[in-house]
């Protein structure tokens, strides 16, 4: 059995759909939830990594996703350091967040199974730890853009 460390990283309040789909994922698998509140996402995706160290896994999750109850299973089942699922911005003009290798857009409807890419959006996203064990923070750079000032 594997030590599994489930992080949240949240505003104040979490969706009421998030916390239904918490609840049965912590039925369906062993694991010890952390939640740090804040406005500093990477900060906060940072301490939670930290707080994990000790684990096998660390599954982050944001606080507004909706996932099975068996997302551990079906993630760990790939046998990835780092594994996701892809999904769209809630935006009325939403898109895909993963990029691929070559920098473009993961379209995943109609996929199905794994594939490789270069940049993965963290809202469900399984970790094993081991792999990072040895990567110093900050882990999560946000570069600023000062065309946009974001």
């Amino acid at each position: 059995m594997h030590k599994l460390a489930i992080l949240i990283p949240s505003g104040f309040q979490w969706f009421a759909g998030f916390g239904y789909c918490l609840a049965n994922l912590t039925k369906h698998s062993q694991g010890d939830v952390f939640n740090l509140q804040g406005s500093n996402l990477l900060y906060l995706r940072e301490t939670l990594l930290d707080m994990a160290k000790d684990y096998d896994y660390a599954l982050c999750l944001d606080s507004d996703m909706l996932f099975p109850p068996n997302v551990v299973d079906r993630l760990i089942k790939h046998d990835k350091d780092i594994v996701c699922a892809n999904y769209v911005t809630k935006k009325p003009s939403a898109r895909w967040l993963a990029l691929g290798l070559d920098g473009q857009v993961c379209d995943s409807r109609e996929k199905t199974g794994i594939e490789e890419v270069g940049r993965i959006p963290f809202g469900v996203t399984l970790i094993k730890m081991s792999a990072i064990k040895d990567i110093p923070s900050p882990r999560f750079l946000f570069p600023w853009n000062t065309a946009t000032g974001r």
